[in-house]
């Protein structure tokens, strides 16, 4: 069975992260030890550090990594190389701790305050995780800001798109009977069955509205973290979308925008070694 980019990515650094958090954890409790922070700003310091691993540390041991925690571990380790003053691992925390800051203002920036046409034609939705036939949560906050845009246009098509999940449901059909039980009507859904990342989610749901003769503006639904990415393969391929962000919810924010960063990272290096 074909897996998701992002599912085997995430699988596959799994161990790794799971390491690196046991060695950030135990690199600060020793420098803690070792050191014993003095003053208030070594204090402040190993604090934000702790707070940081015990954060993680509350996902990790549910058994949810994330190569998002990756970066986060370093500014952890900042912090607690700023409580002993090792200067060189504090700048190494603080310099990703300000990327990680840039790619957020960025990331938000795409989508932020550009307004949606009362002509809309078309809103795409990008397909996530699906769990025993059900929308997960992220995918069911993406399906609902949909919602709310085909109350505001009732003349806009919809499509779904998303491939084979880990239980052998599609994401667009969990997608479609989704909007069919809130009363979209069958005729404005349209959907793609065979998606397997975010460029394949484009190229196919923008194929399926050429093909319906759909035309005039077109929005794209997904996580407002996704949002960056997702318009720039949009303009790869000769699009201009309107972003539509489905809010990420306070407890997993940080650790979604940070892998979202990474992703940025290796989809812009591998776009320029085209």
């Amino acid at each position: 069975m074909a897996t998701h980019t992002i599912t085997a990515t995430e699988r596959r650094f799994a161990g790794p992260v799971r390491a690196s958090f046991a060695i950030a954890t135990a690199a600060t409790v020793a420098l803690a030890i070792i050191a014993r922070p003095q003053g208030p700003f070594a204090w402040a310091a190993i604090a934000a550090a702790a707070a940081l691993l015990i954060y993680l540390g509350l996902f990790i041991t549910q058994g949810r990594t994330s190569v998002g925690m990756l970066p986060l571990l370093v500014v952890a380790l900042g912090f607690a190389g700023a409580s002993a003053r090792i200067w060189p691992l504090a700048a190494a925390g603080a310099a990703v701790a300000l990327a990680l800051a840039a790619f957020f203002l960025r990331m938000h920036a795409a989508y932020a305050r550009r307004p949606i046409p009362n002509d809309l034609a078309a809103v795409i939705v990008l397909g996530c995780a699906v769990r025993q036939g059900r929308p997960s949560p992220t995918l069911a906050r993406r399906l609902d800001a949909a919602l709310a845009l085909a109350a505001e246009h009732p003349d806009a098509v919809f499509v779904v798109t998303g491939g084979l999940g880990q239980d052998g449901a599609t994401e667009a059909s969990v997608m479609r009977s989704y909007l069919l039980d809130r009363g979209i009507p069958p005729a404005r859904i349209i959907a793609d069955e065979h998606a397997l990342n975010t460029e394949e989610n484009i190229a196919n749901a923008l194929a399926l509205l050429d093909r319906a003769g759909v035309a005039g503006p077109v929005a794209v639904v997904s996580s407002d973290y996704h949002l960056l990415r997702t318009l720039g393969i949009a303009r790869g391929l000769g699009r201009d979308l309107i972003g539509v962000p489905a809010r990420t919810t306070p407890q997993t924010w940080l650790i979604q925008w940070a892998r979202e960063a990474l992703v940025i990272c290796e989809w812009t290096l591998r776009r320029r070694a085209r």
